[in-house]
């Protein structure tokens, strides 16, 4: 007996845009960044939220078969944006882009049992990359994280040296990198990394541009 077809969306969108979805994320934040990783962060309600999380920032949201499995948030860099403004010293301050043509990503994250969609939600990434015309996508990451992108012939590049970013709720010290993934020079190799990922994923683009500033390409 053959197994149902898997459809997978990624939608794009602001809180204002889908109000539900986003307490749905962010309260999948919750569990898997605070529950199952242990990550000291502030929560309220069962919902994960911080200070970046405004009218303006971005996000995805993966969904298979209609469940969410995955997320990330995405912020433009000539706002506030987490790595450069909630760990100041973890690079130089000029290492850190502020221009409409980067944009943070963070709480990037994938439910334990879905590993496997990971390709996926990198694929949803890039095509939100392509479709803000940017240049770069700086993030905070561990060093394992940044072995897995190599592996899979992504190239990062690094603001500075690995840094203790702070420690888990089981008192364990947690480091991160500082860098980006450049876009422009590599833009070929990753049409044709995600091309076939990309014809296997619907991504949904709802944000709303009433009244809200949108630079793009």
């Amino acid at each position: 007996m053959c197994d149902a077809p898997r459809e997978l969306k990624a939608i794009l969108y602001r809180r204002s845009d889908r109000p539900r979805l986003h307490l749905e994320v962010s309260r999948f934040r919750k569990q898997l960044f605070a529950d199952q990783l242990g990550w000291v962060l502030k929560t309220d309600d069962g919902l994960e939220l911080d200070e970046f999380d405004t009218e303006l920032t971005e996000y995805c949201a993966l969904l298979e078969n209609g469940q969410l499995k995955g997320c990330f948030r995405a912020i433009r860099c000539d706002r506030p944006y987490l790595v450069r403004d909630a760990f100041p010293g973890i690079a130089p301050e000029d290492a850190f882009p502020s221009d409409v043509k980067a944009w943070e990503i963070s709480r990037f994250g994938l439910h334990p049992d879905k590993s496997g969609l990971a390709i996926s939600l990198y694929a949803a990434m890039f095509d939100f990359a392509e479709r803000r015309g940017a240049r770069a996508l700086p993030a905070l990451v561990d060093l394992r994280h940044e072995r897995w992108l190599h592996r899979l012939g992504i190239q990062t590049r690094r603001y500075g040296e690995p840094q203790p970013v702070g420690h888990d709720v089981r008192g364990r010290m947690l480091f991160g990198v500082a860098g980006e993934i450049p876009i422009h020079e590599q833009r070929r190799r990753l049409g044709m990394l995600f091309a076939v990922p990309r014809t296997l994923l619907e991504v949904t683009d709802e944000t709303s541009l009433d009244g809200l500033d949108r630079v793009s390409a």
